[in-house]
């Protein structure tokens, strides 16, 4: 589950800010989408309007610097793993992991990855896959982070495992697994009542400039806890010189 982010992060995004109205949407930035499904297709988005109340496709942090909540890229591709005894069979994992696919087409870089556990284990690295009944809803996922934002722990649950076959339900919960929430944009997976089966362009923009912030925000912290180790003397200033001047 371990990358370093430069690796993980393989997209390359041209942001310029173009302060637009169009067609009564807000519209404050494109993005061109440089990989995947969607290479090459330029896509306006409202980056203030993400984190609205029904459009918290984003969802931030109370800090100060209201970082975008989810998984820090170095911990690509996330452990994903089916809970025993949930009545999950071959098929439905089959056509599970063909919708994974498609997402990591449309994104242009791979997320997840495969993993088993045992029975009563719960680590809180994976995205754990289970089946529980619940009136009117066909999933239902659980996420934690902690106070910068880096989301550690998701929990999925589909109403049964004929939903691992519904490729619209499956993106629109691993997409919650990731951190993101619902929007009121009815041409995004991400709509609480989605039309699509799959991303769309603007779904693709808003999780790729998610994960640039993710990986902004990751680097920092490892500056923050250096500063912090060589203000307690635990790690002196002279090595961190030294080290820096040798690196390739």
């Amino acid at each position: 589950m371990r990358r370093l982010w430069l690796e993980a992060v393989s997209i390359a995004i041209v942001v310029s800010l173009l302060p637009v109205i169009a067609s009564g949407q807000e519209r404050d930035t494109t993005v061109v989408i440089e990989s995947g499904s969607y290479a090459g297709i330029v896509v306006p988005i409202a980056k203030g309007s993400a984190t609205r109340r029904g459009q918290r496709i984003w969802r931030l942090t109370s800090r100060d610097d209201k970082r975008v909540v989810g998984w820090n890229p170095s911990r690509f591709p996330i452990a994903v793993a089916f809970r025993p005894g949930s009545g999950i069979t071959a098929d439905d994992s089959v056509e599970f992991w063909r919708t994974v696919a498609q997402m990591e087409n449309d994104l242009g870089v791979g997320i997840f990855s495969p993993a088993t556990i045992s029975s009563g284990d719960d680590p809180d690295d994976v995205i754990l896959v289970g089946i529980k009944q619940m009136a009117g809803d066909d999933g239902v996922t659980f996420v934690t982070w902690s106070g910068n934002g880096s989301l550690y722990d998701a929990r999925v649950f589909f109403s049964s495992p004929a939903k691992l076959r519904e490729r619209g339900t499956v993106t629109h919960e691993l997409m919650h697994a990731l951190g993101f929430g619902h929007t009121s944009d009815f041409g995004s997976i991400m709509n609480s009542s989605p039309s699509v089966q799959r991303l769309s362009p603007r779904d693709v923009a808003y999780v790729q400039l998610a994960l640039q912030s993710r990986a902004d925000s990751e680097v920092s912290d490892i500056w923050e806890r250096l500063a912090l180790s060589v203000e307690r003397g635990t790690l002196p200033m002279t090595r961190l010189t030294q080290r820096s001047g040798t690196s390739h």
